[in-house]
């Protein structure tokens, strides 16, 4: 799967006794994560969070985190998106290039390559005056020391790598400024900034989401937003700490081309929006469903699972062995089923289905699943919200079977690539003829569940 498509986990669902404005018996606390351009991510959700009415009392940051937080602490989130929506190559480092994986960029930019390396060399990193520039005009000392909200970040020193701590009580005009640029100093892409004879880098060295500084300050309840999909952290279970990480893969951390700003800022939102309820779906963003479309999607998912059941555990499909009577007769004692399972497929599929902070996935889980795989290998847009019956509708005509179960190319729209279109039939004639694969959910998850889809919509018409 291309990596502008990588799909990852869903987002968190918001506790709703963080969904109001400021308690005196709480101190809510934002912490935000480093990733550089990635940081755009931030201003989309936290607008979600805005729009819904989410007060802070404190606002924690590592690199990008800390200057985003700064705005926001300082009560000017209307300044921090409006510099990020125009925001340039050029006001972050100069003689840059940008760090994407589009190679027609550098082949259009041949003529950067040989300054920027000269640039680099010259500076022991890249050369962030114009980012030294951006920060003090956008970061107000007086707003922020006299907001009612608290501010910390984090840098590290260097070469003793003992993290440095900062709090808002502890910085001054002549100093804020400084702490900001140590703590995004993202060594060796950025040289090591010097404060007072002490070097410092980018506190995501040490911790690139500072939770542990936020509750150090007396958070009792904690938003946490990531920029890694991946990153995970030792609060993630605890009950204090709710942690937004990306669904999509959010590009490079020096990627400043306008149209990934956006498209980070837009995730940003949506992730937001579908972590507070007010939308549903794990990597696209549907309305919230009616008391129709919720029943019908269930009645898809129950029909389709009940099916695979059947399959997986008919026992006829292939001939028994005496090794697999053994393994039945010892399954139904209850000993083999402690390490193995019967059903491997509907066992990856309740996996691969299962919203983030469920133990176990709905049935309204597993047709928004079915959806979003056909949406994906129908390259429907992950920017747009989507209503659950426009899309059905959608599928229904796209993935309509003949009587030998094989989709009949003139239902086929003609932007699905050719060779998904080979791969559907394939996975189809094998779920008919076959015990589902689990590989193919590991390989193609996107495909499978398309023909899934095809396969349920077509139980659901019997």
């Amino acid at each position: 799967m291309k990596k502008d498509t990588l799909k990852t986990q869903s987002p968190f669902e918001l506790d709703s006794s963080l969904s109001k404005q400021k308690n005196p018996s709480s101190k809510k606390a934002l912490v935000l994560g480093g990733g550089g351009s990635k940081g755009a991510y931030q201003i989309g959700a936290y607008e979600a969070l805005c729009e819904e009415g989410f007060e802070f009392d404190l606002v924690v940051g590592v690199s990008i985190g800390a200057i985003n937080g700064a705005m926001i602490a300082q009560g000017d989130f209307a300044k921090a998106k409006e510099l990020w929506l125009n925001l340039t190559l050029e006001d972050v480092i100069d003689k840059g290039l940008n760090l994407t994986f589009d190679m027609d960029y550098y082949f259009d930019n041949t003529q950067k390559i040989l300054p920027f390396l000269k640039t680099y060399t010259q500076n022991k990193g890249m050369d962030i005056t114009p980012l030294q520039n951006t920060i003090a005009a956008y970061i107000d000392y007086n707003k922020l020391a006299n907001s009612p909200i608290d501010f910390g970040l984090l840098c590290l020193e260097v070469p003793s790598f003992n993290p440095c701590e900062k709090q808002k009580a502890q910085m001054d005009e002549n100093s804020l400024l400084h702490w900001l640029l140590a703590s995004a100093s993202c060594f060796p892409a950025f040289p090591i900034y010097e404060i007072a004879g002490q070097k410092y880098i980018d506190g995501g060295y040490y911790d690139n989401l500072p939770i542990d500084l936020a509750f150090k300050m007396g958070a009792s309840d904690i938003v946490a937003i990531s920029l890694n999909p991946d990153c995970e952290t030792k609060y993630d279970k605890n009950p204090l700490v709710q942690h937004l990480r990306p669904s999509h893969y959010l590009g490079t951390m020096l990627d400043f081309t306008p149209n990934n700003i956006k498209r980070n800022m837009r995730i940003g939102y949506l992730d937001m929006k579908r972590a507070l309820s007010y939308y549903c779906g794990k990597y696209f963003a549907f309305y919230t469903m009616s008391a129709a479309e919720s029943s019908m999607l269930e009645s898809i998912a129950k029909k389709l699972l009940c099916f695979l059941l059947t399959k997986e555990l008919d026992t006829n499909t292939t001939p028994p062995t005496l090794s697999s009577l053994l393994s039945d007769q010892m399954a139904r004692t209850g000993i083999l089923s402690k390490i193995t399972s019967s059903t491997p497929f509907c066992d990856k599929l309740l996996i691969l289905a299962t919203q983030h902070n469920h133990q176990k996935p709905t049935l309204q889980d597993i047709g928004i699943a079915l959806l979003e795989g056909f949406m994906e290998v129908f390259c429907y847009d992950d920017l747009k919200v989507w209503k659950v019956n426009d899309v059905l509708d959608s599928a229904t005509n796209a993935l309509h079977l003949s009587h030998d179960n094989l989709l009949t190319s003139q239902n086929t729209p003609t932007n699905l690539n050719p060779q998904h279109l080979q791969d559907l039939q394939e996975i189809l004639t094998s779920l008919k003829t076959h015990k589902p694969n689990a590989t193919l959910l590991e390989k193609t998850p996107e495909l499978m569940w398309c023909a899934l889809l095809a396969l349920s919509l077509s139980m659901a018409n019997m």
